[in-house]
């Protein structure tokens, strides 16, 4: 990064997780606050000293310590957007840091702003989300660094290759070229997955093959994340009228999404 900062060349950083950290823990009891609704760990928001549900949005204050235990020593667990442009600002005082996110897209003025000066190359460091993708395209930079690549690999969701794969995907395309000098630096504990594999490679049939194998295995062996299995799907059944000289009707045909 200081290398590109020092050629003049513009930053990105994506991480899919917004917040300062995963969740909060207890280092002597390991207790984690988790949504009294969903049952999965708050997220942690130091900037506004809250704990928030990702899917419901229920809150919660920060507790001064621990509720089983009452012991103090209640620390932030793995990191998000708000903790790298926290820790990026630290690093890199001298550079124009900013961050994209869901929270720092919810006011309609200040998001608009925001994204225009995103959009015009005002910053050197842009960190962000998903969010990143979901506008105006913005300008390529010179360095894109893909943080815990890997993260939403391992979720309860037959599609989460696939979702992964395709965020990956967005963010590099984000990269100038190489020709033009263009970096992309993946961080992850899983190199070898094909969705990792696939970026590296620049070979989108590798994914394709290697993620309807496993979707093939997954429904033979009646995984738990089998759309078969799962009772809130349902099944799609595809029919068209008879054609002369045409092909068979098409029954019972599965459908497969576009990867």
């Amino acid at each position: 990064m200081q290398e590109a900062l020092g050629s003049h060349r513009t930053i990105l950083l994506f991480l899919n997780k917004k917040g300062y950290a995963t969740t909060l823990v207890c280092r002597d009891c390991s207790w984690v606050p988790r949504c009294a609704s969903c049952a999965v760990p708050f997220t942690y928001y130091r900037e506004t000293a809250r704990l928030a549900c990702r899917y419901c949005g229920r809150s919660d204050g920060v507790p001064d310590s621990c509720p089983v235990c009452h012991a103090s020593r209640v620390s932030p667990l793995g990191d998000g957007t708000e903790r790298v442009e926290t820790e990026t600002r630290r690093l890199f005082p001298q550079a124009k840091t900013a961050r994209i996110d869901g929270d720092t897209l919810r006011r309609a003025a200040s998001a608009r702003q925001l994204w225009e000066s995103a959009r015009s190359g005002t910053w050197d460091i842009l960190i962000g989300t998903q969010a990143l993708f979901r506008r105006e395209p913005l300008p390529q930079h010179g360095l894109v660094g893909i943080l815990q690549a890997d993260s939403g690999l391992h979720v309860s969701d037959f599609r989460s290759a696939e979702r992964t794969y395709q965020l990956l995907i967005d963010a590099a395309s984000l990269a100038c070229s190489a020709l033009s000098g263009g970096r992309v630096i993946v961080q992850t504990r899983f190199p070898t997955h094909h969705a990792v594999q696939a970026l590296l490679s620049g070979n989108p049939d590798h994914f394709y093959e290697e993620e309807l194998a496993a979707r093939d295995f997954c429904t033979t062996h009646r995984c738990a994340t089998s759309p078969s299995f799962q009772s809130s799907e349902g099944t799609l059944r595809l029919s068209k009228r008879p054609q002369s000289n045409g092909p068979q009707n098409l029954v019972g045909v599965p459908v497969a999404m576009s990867l």
